[in-house]
């Protein structure tokens, strides 16, 4: 029999763990088999066990905050235990053992694996654990041995910096542009990752409309389409994961409202920026005075969003201060997106930064006062970052935009209006070069300067690209000094 010990320190069994388990209200049935379950499988032990307080306890809360139903290995996870309570009855999610393993590995309080209401705690993995990711399946019915559950068997990632969003939307099928199915899968996975949904109290269908909602939301334009939209939320959720110290510090309303943020961001997006519409006079110029016009459209949008249909509104269960706050990270956010801005924020961040430098000091993300700068800094590093991905990734991104580009280009053509940045005569090296040189790379070391902010891996990438691309320059100029002297050589001959 399993017996809970009435000191810590001497590990007496007293009290019968179903007795005990009984009287911790509301940790009730589930607990007692969760521990015996935990026991069996993990520790390896039989009912033969004492429990101090603390473990048993740990237990418990690892199963109440995931709130989740509790299954049995193998890997398949059919063995249905039992559910946590009638309000989560419904979600029917699971909860790995594995989870609960690294839950009383840690609980010598070196970490927690429960942390404080309202703070962030350290995530396990780079992403779903199995139960997760065949919950995942069955809640967006995803077709068994499908070239889609295949790739979302491999969402144990889905919060590394080498996850490929475009991979996931080639799976899907259908519209190749919008990708609004792609996501949504992904888009619930990371949310799900970072047990927001429950922490949040979330209705888990409401979460899954307004997500489609935003999808079919974002045009059918070559590049700011929802697989943009899907790519930087998944980006904001890797460069929070590789900052630990600032993830921690985060609340899980503002982790929600950035990583919400990051996925409506461009909603709506009609492939022209801003100084096109300002220069033809479009109708949203005209709404927002010429302002971040389509960064202000995108903001109010993916609120109209959930005030059209009750059953997408994810902020129903929120406070009016809770919402409030939701809002200020969402605007502060987007609006860091508008690149007319870009120069301007990387002059103030690199003032900050010398100035806390003279003072011995660091600009720390961590502290509270720091954390909607941080977090609109972080957007606007996501929203630029494919240079800052795997080359075969970012060369993909680099067709879309190009593609939207010269989209725009021929239509400031045919309307006679003066054109902007983009030139398509421009060698596709030497643009992005330029790009890299004088917008990408300047941000990401300033905000990599920052303390608690880890952005190591995508300068690895953005350094390595930038080679390629001017080893390509490289290359060009040996053929046509080659080509010179084959030319050159056939004169002479002829002579």
């Amino acid at each position: 029999m399993t017996t809970i010990a009435t000191d810590d320190n001497s590990l007496k069994p007293a009290v019968p763990l179903k007795r005990w388990i009984s009287a911790q209200s509301p940790k009730t049935v589930l607990g007692h088999k969760a521990i015996i379950e935990f026991l069996r499988v993990v520790v390896g032990s039989g009912e033969e066990t004492i429990l101090t307080k603390q473990m048993a306890n740990e237990i418990l809360d690892a199963v109440e905050e995931k709130g989740q139903v509790l299954v049995a290995p193998p890997v398949t996870m059919e063995r249905q235990i039992s559910q946590f309570s009638e309000n989560e009855s419904k979600l029917g999610r699971k909860i790995s053992f594995r989870d609960l393993a690294i839950a009383v590995k840690h609980m010598s309080g070196e970490k927690k694996y429960v942390a404080a209401r309202g703070r962030r705690r350290s995530s396990i993995s780079d992403g779903l654990s199995i139960a997760s990711i065949e919950s995942l399946l069955m809640d967006f019915e995803i077709e068994e041995g499908s070239e889609l559950a295949e790739e979302v068997t491999h969402f144990d990632n889905v919060t590394s910096p080498e996850f490929n969003i475009l991979s996931v939307c080639d799976k899907v099928g259908g519209d190749s542009n919008t990708n609004s199915r792609a996501l949504e899968i992904v888009g619930y996975s990371i949310l799900i990752h970072y047990s927001l949904i429950h922490k949040l109290r979330l209705d888990p269908v409401v979460v899954k409309n307004y997500l489609k909602a935003v999808g079919t939301a974002y045009n059918e334009v070559p590049y700011h389409n929802a697989a943009h939209g899907a790519d930087v939320m998944q980006t904001m959720a890797a460069n929070l994961k590789a900052s630990p110290k600032f993830l921690e510090a985060l609340s899980d309303e503002s982790l929600f409202a950035a990583l919400i943020g990051a996925c409506v961001h461009d909603v709506g997006h009609p492939g022209e920026n801003n100084l096109f519409l300002d220069k033809t006079e479009h109708e949203l110029a005209l709404r927002y005075n010429d302002q971040s016009i389509l960064e202000n459209y995108h903001i109010s949008y993916s609120m109209e969003l959930m005030q059209k249909n009750t059953n997408c509104n994810i902020l129903k269960g929120f406070t009016k201060e809770s919402k409030r706050a939701y809002r200020k990270i969402l605007i502060h956010c987007i609006l860091e997106t508008d690149l007319a801005k870009h120069g301007a924020a990387l002059k103030k961040l690199n003032l900050e930064l010398n100035i806390a430098a003279s003072k011995d000091e660091k600009l720390d993300a961590s502290k509270e006062e720091n954390h909607i700068k941080c977090l609109g800094l972080l957007m606007h590093c996501c929203d630029i970052s494919n240079p800052a991905k795997e080359w075969s990734i970012y060369r993909k991104w680099t067709n879309r935009i190009v593609k939207e580009f010269n989209n725009q280009y021929d239509k400031e053509e045919k309307l006679g209006v003066s054109h902007g940045f983009y030139n398509p005569k421009t060698p596709l090296p030497e643009f992005q070069i330029g790009f890299i040189n004088f917008m990408v790379l300047p941000f990401y070391v300033a905000v990599n300067n920052v303390e608690g902010l880890d952005l190591s891996k995508p300068l690895f990438h953005l350094n390595k690209n930038l080679q390629a691309w001017k080893l390509q320059l490289v290359g060009r100029s040996i053929r046509s000094l080659s080509s010179a002297s084959n030319i050159n050589l056939k004169s002479d001959v002829k002579t």
